[in-house]
């Protein structure tokens, strides 16, 4: 692969996570209401397992934040 298809490859990968946090965050704060920072924080720093782990937990009918980020 070229440094150029690299590039696209990583800012691809990049644009993929930043749009399933940001989605995981909409749907927690439409059940959960006003979410703390340090939940945006964590959300936004995590990997896509992480987030694809969260909202699994949130699809099954979490009852908490906690039961999601446990």
């Amino acid at each position: 692969m070229t440094a150029a298809g690299r590039l696209i490859t990583e800012a691809w990968a990049e644009g993929e996570a930043r749009g399933e946090a940001r989605l995981l965050l909409n749907l927690l704060s439409t059940r959960y209401g006003t979410l703390d920072p340090e939940i945006h924080q964590r959300v936004e720093n995590a990997t896509t397992d992480d987030i694809e782990l969260w909202a699994t937990r949130f699809a099954q009918g979490a009852a908490t934040l906690n039961d999601i980020f446990a």
